[in-house]
């Protein structure tokens, strides 16, 4: 009898599961709204440039913290600081050019307050950072 039981429960195993490949698979309508399609990023990450502010001294640069460098960055410069008497360093006259171009091309692109702009920066990545020294 168990025998039977085993042979019955094994051939409807193989019945039930034999039924299941019989269904086909259809192609289905688009029921839903949405789009599949990613959409295109409407602002990439584009690699900027950024102009160099040369200076002798780190007075007002905060070289080291990153709320202010990343602060500067986002308005398209960097402070370089670069000594005088050093082997590449440039002559006075010429880091005063470099200077005067990318001061002047700064006013296009972060905008004509662009030193107010930053001197607040600086004052509030100061506070923030704990960045006081004296």
């Amino acid at each position: 009898m168990i025998r039977l039981f085993c042979l019955f429960l094994l051939g409807s195993c193989l019945l039930v599961g034999h039924m299941g490949y019989a269904q086909t698979r259809g192609e289905f309508e688009e029921t839903t709204m949405t789009e599949r399609r990613a959409r295109p990023d409407k602002n990439p990450f584009r690699q900027r440039n950024l102009l160099p502010i040369y200076k002798t001294k780190t007075k007002n640069t905060l070289s080291g913290n990153r709320c202010f460098e990343e602060a500067t960055r986002k308005m398209g410069f960097e402070y370089v600081v670069m000594p005088e008497g050093e082997a590449f360093s440039l002559s006075p006259v010429d880091r005063a050019l470099s200077n005067a171009w990318v001061r002047f091309a700064l006013i296009f692109r972060a905008g004509p307050w662009w030193p107010i702009t930053v001197a607040i920066k600086r004052k509030q990545c100061r506070k923030r950072m704990g960045d006081y020294v004296g």
